[in-house]
């Protein structure tokens, strides 16, 4: 059976060469084989050179010589043979176990938040406006809202001031809240620009609706508490995954709104003038928003991704 592609580790891995070898071959034999997990792939240092063993018979290794960069060099009997941990190795075990981690050129890696420079950031860096007895937790390097019921409109936002434009942003969510009301008085969450001097916003957003399911939409609001208008919909989205994925764009023409079912694959929902609301959009922002929630349970929305894109 070929060796798993999978990486493997077992702790306190060495032993010594049995018999020298040149720098050519990829079959090599140690005094104890049983240290070293029972089958590929691992990586072995002898001396400055680094290998890639793909296959454990006995005490015989298979491996690939000169791996990640050093060079493959002749050793001699008895030079020591030790299993660690490397740049490649802690590399290959991410893209083996976390799902489209193995392109270097996308947004992700999922489930990061992230300021600008793609250092990691907590609740404590965003701003609120119009907390009121909203709460936010960072839990296992996600930050989750809390937001009682409310009889009317109320967006509890978490926000960031806006790089100049051209950028873009990714963020994705998990929500639990009850179905309620309809039209645009239900539970709603999502993320997008917002207008600080004047307080008007330009978002993308799930309601969560009693009678159309899940809506996507992208709305213009006066302010936290007051709609304007929307510009697009979609009733009974469907969310396939373990969250929904959003990105907003300003070109320094348009300002642009996309979503996704995975943080990779985009699709555009909304394009409109930047000023086309307000003359300027000088933050980013996250919400949850919890009216017409009959029930009087909490709104639970969890950001499990921020991170700039462009």
């Amino acid at each position: 059976m070929p060796a798993p592609k999978r990486e493997q580790f077992k702790n306190d891995s060495f032993t010594t060469l049995d018999g020298g070898i040149n720098n050519s071959v990829t079959s090599i034999d140690v005094a104890d084989g049983s240290v070293f997990p029972s089958t590929g792939n691992f990586r072995l240092r002898i001396d400055d050179e680094l290998l890639l063993c793909t296959a454990v018979s006995s005490d015989t290794l298979t491996v690939i010589r000169g791996v990640e960069g050093s060079i493959a060099d002749s050793h001699g009997d008895s030079s020591n043979v030790v299993h660690i941990i490397t740049d490649e190795s802690v590399n290959r075990l991410v893209k083996d176990s976390v799902v489209l981690a193995g392109d270097d050129s996308l947004v992700p890696p999922l489930n990061t938040i992230a300021d600008d420079n793609g250092d990691r950031i907590d609740s404590t860096d965003f701003s609120w406006f119009n907390q009121n007895a909203a709460a936010v937790t960072d839990q296992h390097g996600t930050i989750v809202m809390r937001v009682p019921a409310t009889s009317g409109d109320s967006l509890r936002v978490q926000q960031l001031t806006a790089p100049s434009a051209p950028y873009s942003y990714v963020a994705a969510f998990q929500a639990c809240a009850f179905r309620s009301g309809a039209g645009g008085t239900v539970p709603n969450f999502g993320f997008g620009f917002r207008d600080n001097s004047s307080g008007k916003m330009v978002t993308i957003m799930v309601l969560i609706d009693a009678t159309s399911g899940q809506r996507l939409q992208v709305s213009n609001l006066n302010s936290e508490t007051s709609f304007n208008s929307n510009l697009t919909g979609r009733d009974n989205f469907l969310i396939v995954g373990s969250a929904v994925w959003f990105k907003i764009e300003n070109d320094n023409t348009n300002v642009k709104f996309y979503f996704s079912a995975d943080g990779i694959e985009w699709s555009l929902l909304a394009s409109v003038g930047k000023t086309a609301f307000t003359s300027s959009l000088d933050r980013v922002f996250w919400f949850a928003n919890n009216p017409g929630n009959t029930s009087g349970a909490d709104l639970l929305v969890r950001l499990v991704h921020w991170s700039r894109a462009s």
